[in-house]
């Protein structure tokens, strides 16, 4: 949301999902909490459970150096995991994204959710989050 959408100004946390060389990428995120006076689990893998099978094809570069490429999901993918997510500190980012991808009603969120993870329904939870933000979403 901060990285690549500019949709808020501050995180507490970066969400990574680590495909290779798991263990230096955690131990360069440790040296990097010492110098920067971070907390040690600045650098969050506790989404990487929730991510949907199928890789993000619109996902942008944000960073690249050897050895290392950093890529932010795509707004329809951060909307499909806010959406099931469903916690009350993601419903304005529900809506930002919502706007980045021309969602403009719950039903069209629901779908953009159920697409990315390959029709899995919402629980209902979900359901009632979007069915709430429905006015929020209209005016966009």
């Amino acid at each position: 949301m901060v990285l690549a959408h500019h949709a808020r100004e501050a995180t507490m946390d970066l969400d990574a999902a680590i495909r290779r060389h798991h263990g230096p990428v955690l131990a360069e995120a440790r040296v990097v909490a010492e110098e920067l006076g971070l907390p040690l689990w600045w650098l969050n893998e506790q989404a990487t459970s929730y991510l949907p099978a199928g890789q993000d094809v619109q996902a942008t570069v944000v960073l690249e150096r050897p050895g290392l490429t950093v890529l932010a999901a795509s707004p329809r993918h951060l909307l499909a995991l806010k959406v099931r997510a469903a916690r009350q500190s993601d419903v304005a980012d529900i809506v930002v994204l919502a706007r980045l991808v021309g969602a403009t009603s719950a039903v069209q969120a629901e779908r953009i959710a159920e697409d990315v993870f390959a029709g899995e329904p919402l629980s209902e939870r979900s359901r009632a989050v979007l069915a709430d933000l429905n006015d929020a979403l209209r005016s966009s």
